[in-house]
This record gives structure tokens, C-alpha cells and sequence, in this order.
């Protein structure tokens, strides 16, 4: 709307100017009735261009309010926006600080049980040393029921090692059984399985030891290979695990096998198998006749 009025004046001034020059020249001579007639439609005319500018200035401005007002409202949006904002902050910063101090005052709490736990676990690790049992059992049940701070499964297989290197071996298996029961992701529960499937083959249990061996057969850490070797080569336990056969073929550098071949170009393999490769002892017959005795891992020398 500003921009619109230097221009209205610009032309008005130039029209008047030429008005009263026009006049001017005439001012001097007798005015006659035609002459009077064209300076009153000039004037006329003037009037006319005038309004119609006012009503573009008008219309203009009109255009640009109805631009402004969207942008006024989200304006007024934001702001109703940041203000919120900014009172959320604020109370979060309330709490955070609150928080802050809750947990400075847990840390000190908790290093002084975390220094007691540790303490009472070397008096524990103090009594193993020199074999006495009794004392460090209820030391140790006592960290396993109220402490925080110590793995409890690797309590509980101090636990079952202790009891059975005493040779106290059903209590030494109810421990191990604890282990396998109650904390099933624990990285402790392999070696619990195959120790407690050990003690039930001294206790002539010879059932329940296959099935906890049979039950580490697709494990592929030390003690599944360990419950393999006892699987088929010291218990004989009939399994798919201790023998199979299966045909291969090396492709450059690696063997390929499957279900069926012919003996005439495919190499056949007679052992152990895991998840449809050979893994562990067997033998190895070639097309040409030869065999050799072999260990595979992953179906690869």
C-alpha cells in the first residue's frame, strides 16, 4: 500500500503541472466557452484516475491484510507453542535435577554394598582355597538371596564345583540343576549340563546322563564337543550325530555336500554329522579308491 502513493502523486503532479501550464498559456487571452469546457474535463478526467488509483491502493492493500493474516495466526501459534515448550523444559530440567541427586545418592549407597559384596566374596574365595566347605556355603547363599551385585549363576556353580570336589556329589548335582533350571542364558550352562551329566554317570544314572548329552549334542562350544566325543566314541549312543553318510565334492578350495551322489565321481563320507555337513571324526572314501580317516568342523578340514 505505501509503494502505490508516490506513484498517485507523481502522476496527480504531473496532470496538475500540465493544468495549470495549459492555463498559464490561456491566462493572458480571453477564455472562450470551449476552452472552459476542455480544462473542466481535465479536471474531470483527473478526478476519474484519481479514484481508480484509490480504489487499486485499496484493493491492494486489502490483499496484502489477507496475506498477513495466516501468517500472523501461525505466528501467534508458534509462540503459544514456546511457551509450552519452554515450560516443559523447565519442569524437565526440575526433575532431571531431582533425578541427579536420587542417583548420586544411590551410587554412594550402592558402592558401599558393592564393596561389602566383594569383601564377603573374598572371605569365600579364601575359604575354597583351603577346602573349607561348610563356612562358604552360607556365605554363599547369603550373597545369592540379598545381594546385587555378584553374577548369582557363577555363585551358584562355585557352589556345585565346591560340593563336588568334596565329593559330595548329589548336593553338588542340585546346585548344577539349579543353574540349568533357573538361569537358562547363562553363559555358565553348558559347563553345568555336561558337569551334572558326569556325576549322574557315576551315580549309575545312565538315563538321565545320555539325555543331558544329547541335549549339548548341537552346541558348539568346548562342551558340546566334549558331550559329542562322549556321545559317540566312549558311550556308543546310538544317534544321527555319531554317523551318517553324505557325498562331496571339492570346488576349489572347499567342500560342497549333499544327500546322494555317485561314488564314481563324488567323494563319500561315513561320521559324524551336524546340520547337514560333516562336524567331527569319520572317513573319507575317493573315486579312486583311497580313503583316509578325517576330522571335519563346519563340513571343511
Amino acid at each position: 500500500m505505501i509503494t502505490f502513493f508516490p506513484i498517485i502523486l507523481r502522476r496527480l503532479s504531473l496532470k496538475a503541472i500540465l493544468c495549470v501550464v495549459f492555463l498559464s498559456l490561456f491566462s493572458s487571452v480571453a477564455v472562450g466557452a470551449d476552452d472552459v469546457k476542455k480544462v473542466k474535463r481535465i479536471v474531470a478526467r483527473l478526478h476519474l484516475e484519481m479514484m481508480q488509483l484509490k480504489e487499486k491502493s485499496s484493493k491492494l492493500a486489502g490483499e496484502q491484510l489477507a496475506l498477513l493474516e495466516p501468517q500472523n495466526a501461525k505466528i501467534e501459534t508458534l509462540t503459544r507453542n514456546n511457551l509450552k515448550l519452554s515450560e516443559t523444559i523447565s519442569s524437565l530440567g526440575f526433575k532431571i535435577s531431582i533425578l541427579e541427586e536420587k542417583l548420586a545418592e544411590y551410587q554412594t549407597k550402592s558402592s558401599s554394598s558393592q564393596l561389602s559384596e566383594l569383601k564377603q566374596f573374598s572371605t569365600i574365595l579364601a575359604l575354597a582355597s583351603v577346602g573349607e566347605t561348610n563356612t562358604l556355603e552360607a556365605l554363599v547363599l547369603e550373597l545369592i538371596n540379598k545381594g546385587n551385585n555378584l553374577q548369582k549363576d557363577l555363585l551358584i556353580l562355585l557352589l556345585a564345583e565346591t560340593q563336588k570336589n568334596k565329593g559330595l556329589m548329589e548336593l553338588s548335582l542340585g546346585y548344577y540343576g539349579a543353574l540349568i533350571s533357573d538361569y537358562p542364558n547363562s553363559p555358565y550352562r553348558s559347563r553345568s549340563i555336561f558337569e551334572a551329566s558326569e556325576l549322574l554317570g557315576k551315580l549309575g544314572q545312565d538315563e538321565e546322563q545320555k539325555s543331558l548329552l544329547l541335549a549339548l549334542k548341537e552346541s558348539d562350544d568346548p562342551y558340546g564337543e566334549m558331550a559329542r566325543e562322549k556321545i559317540c566314541h566312549q558311550l556308543y549312543i546310538e544317534d544321527p550325530i555319531c554317523g551318517g553318510v553324505l557325498y562331496g565334492e571339492l570346488i576349489y578350495t572347499e567342500w560342497v555336500w549333499f544327500k546322494n551322489g555317485d561314488e564314481k565321481i563324488n567323494s563319500r563320507y561315513e561320521g559324524e554329522i551336524k546340520n547337514g555337513v560333516p562336524n567331527g571324526k569319520g572317513t573319507l572314501f575317493f573315486p579312486n579308491g583311497e580313503k583316509q580317516e578325517v576330522e571335519f568342523k563346519n563340513g571343511q578340514f
